[in-house]
């Protein structure tokens, strides 16, 4: 129906079949049914309202403004049923906004969002870089499989310079120039010599040709430690 008639109609199938007794929603993975719900139901009710329910304009609308949501799509059937199709974007990485001074989360496209879930598994990135170097080194290791499913943190140097950590265990320091080279020996290295089941500590690829490599020391927690402080939550209390 052309939009301009749909609220019309609404009003005509709340009247004759009653109102929606049923929601379905589809497509969501981020974004929590609590969340869509509140959309769905209007802020304020007068005494006069047979509907409690808002348009599916009003519910799109709404469900738009989260910064997840790329799209949104609600269908009504008969005679009480109402169905939500929800299109997430998908985030890629996470990082400190030190302006605003909040997580965001970063998309394919390069689009920063005001999204952060901690619960998502995406890899942190740190410490000072462009938005759009720290793109395209990301772009370059999601050509080596078995080095993006270990990725957990990006570590930015100058604005383009950048290292990473897997498992959050191994820091490995890449070269600033020639990447592709290094990681292609680290993929080999994960690969062939599986040294991620190894206790290293360090990985230092910076020069080519040559690895050289520090492990834990004995009765050391195999973990990651930065040398600089890192903001991981920011508490609103």
């Amino acid at each position: 129906l052309p939009s301009r008639y749909k609220f019309f109609f609404e009003n005509i199938n709340d009247t004759i079949f009653g109102k929606v007794q049923v929601v379905e929603i589809k497509g969501n993975h981020l974004v929590s049914k609590d969340e869509i719900m509140l959309a769905v139901y209007k802020d304020e009710v007068t005494p006069d309202d047979r509907v409690l329910i808002n348009s599916e304009a009003k519910i799109r609308q709404i469900l738009m403004k989260n910064a997840i949501i790329k799209n949104v799509n609600v269908k009504r059937f008969l005679p009480n049923k109402m169905v939500i199709y929800i299109e997430e974007k998908t985030p890629i990485l996470k990082f400190y906004d030190e302006k605003q001074e909040i997580f965001v989360s970063l998309q394919e496209s390069g689009e920063v969002m005001n999204f952060y879930n901690p619960s998502l598994n995406t890899p942190l990135a740190v410490g000072k870089f462009e938005v759009e170097d720290l793109l395209k080194f990301y772009t370059k290791i999601q050509r080596y499989e078995t080095i993006s499913q270990n990725l957990s943190d990006i570590y930015g140097f100058y604005g383009f310079k950048f290292n990473i950590v897997l498992n959050r265990k191994t820091l490995v320091l890449l070269p600033e120039a020639g990447q592709i080279e290094a990681l292609e020996m680290l993929a080999r290295l994960i690969n062939e010599n599986g040294i991620l089941n190894k206790n290293i500590k360090q990985l230092d690829l910076r020069v080519k040709g040559k690895i050289f490599i520090k492990y834990f020391a004995k009765g050391e927690s195999p973990i990651f430690r930065p040398n600089t402080e890192i903001i991981t939550f920011k508490s609103t209390l």
